[in-house]
């Protein structure tokens, strides 16, 4: 029995199988056209966009270098303007009576505090030295209590014995390699101070706000700190430390080594702790004869006991 090979009924001539397959990659390639065409004007769009983005960045930038150049330039003209008219006036200051005299440190000390409000911490070094170097801070002559002095860093070597700063508002102050022997800065708030190969003999920094100082390298010997806040401070790196005042002083979790709270190097030195809080949160000895407390017949003296604890 022989079996006929099937075939479909109807059958697409050859002539219009060609047409069909030249008609889908017709719409094919017109479909690619078209999302090429959608795709170029979103990417130019997106060129443009981060291109304008970017011109934007750049000129804000530039504007801001010229509002920092601006502001550099009038820092620069009000400090220049300062120093010369100081220096003008103290070449005058040899003829002055005592009451003009009076009356010129009272200039100076205004021109001063308002100049220092606007210049940038390395003009205000510069105004610091000029001072000194002029004789108006090496002793009480001129009071620049409440300058703002912030940030302030005299990186030295720097010889400024007896300079004369209470009141101040120096916090972050660095001082490398500054002499700063009977200095004082009373009453000041110098928190996070740093004080690095520095000499403070006989300093005094009464009433001083002082946490979380450090005093590498620094012989602080014989200084004042009496009522200053040392909540925090390191002692543990400074060269000296010996025969110093802490009467009344915070000391809560200061550093010290052994010796250094004894005052001991080669030879001893001791401390004075009277009425201090000590870095372990004990107090120094109290004087009976100066602080009593009372309670009808009740009299109590509290005495300093050293522990180790008090080392950290």
């Amino acid at each position: 029995m022989l079996f006929r090979q099937w075939k479909p009924s109807f059958q697409l001539p050859i002539s219009q199988m060609d047409s069909y397959e030249t008609n889908s990659r017709r719409k094919s390639l017109g479909w690619c056209k078209l999302v090429i065409s959608a795709l170029i004007p979103c990417v130019l769009g997106i060129f443009t966009i981060i291109f304008t983005l970017q011109q934007q960045d750049l000129s804000k930038q530039q504007q801001e270098q010229e509002r920092w150049h601006q502001l550099d330039s009038q820092r620069q003209t009000s400090f220049k303007a300062y120093i010369d008219d100081i220096s003008k006036l103290l070449k005058q200051q040899s003829t002055m009576s005592p009451m003009i005299e009076k009356i010129s440190l009272l200039y100076i000390r205004t021109k001063t505090l308002t100049v220092l409000r606007t210049l940038d911490v390395e003009r205000k070094k510069y105004v610091i030295l000029f001072l000194y170097e002029s004789g108006l801070i090496q002793d009480s002559s001129l009071d620049l209590r409440g300058a703002d002095l912030n940030n302030v860093q005299l990186i030295g070597p720097y010889k400024l014995e007896k300079l004369n700063l209470p009141g101040v508002f120096w916090s972050n102050a660095t001082f490398v390699e500054c002499d700063l022997k009977k200095a004082t800065f009373d009453q000041s708030v110098m928190n996070n101070a740093r004080f690095i190969r520095s000499t403070l003999e006989s300093a005094s920094l009464a009433e001083t706000v002082l946490n979380n100082t450090d005093f590498t390298g620094t012989t602080v010997i014989f200084a004042n700190f009496t009522g200053a806040f040392l909540v925090g401070a390191n002692f543990l790196n400074a060269e000296v430390v010996q025969g110093i005042t802490f009467t009344n002083s915070d000391l809560f979790q200061a550093h010290f080594t052994e010796d250094q709270f004894k005052g001991q190097r080669a030879t001893t030195s001791s401390h004075t702790f009277n009425h201090a809080r000590l870095p372990n949160g004990t107090f120094g000895p109290i004087d009976a004869k100066k602080n009593l407390i009372q309670n009808g017949d009740a009299e109590w003296n509290v005495r300093y006991m050293f522990s180790s604890e008090i080392m950290h």
